[in-house]
């Protein structure tokens, strides 16, 4: 079960990597996300990874809240897209 910590351990890899505009977009949805704003979280995660599409860790988490609201289609996308970039 990827939640919490494994969600906030994976917020660095490929952060500092990416336009500024996309980690701005990246850290409202981190900031989102532990606030219980999934809605909002999925739309900053999904709004970086448009301007940076390889934005691993972006996709991680957009698949950590799939994962975790059972919309495992969804998840194995994005999982399947960190696999894609890495």
């Amino acid at each position: 079960l990827l939640t919490g910590s494994c969600f906030n351990a994976w917020t660095s890899a490929s952060w500092a990597q990416s336009a500024p505009e996309a980690n701005r977009l990246y850290q409202q949805g981190v900031d989102a996300y532990g606030n219980g704003r999934y809605k909002d979280a999925i739309r900053y995660f999904n709004d970086a990874a448009r301007i940076d599409p390889n934005f691993s860790d972006a996709y991680f988490n957009l698949g950590s809240i799939y994962y975790d609201q059972k919309n495992f289609n969804a998840a194995v996308q994005a999982f399947s897209r960190v696999i894609a970039i890495t």
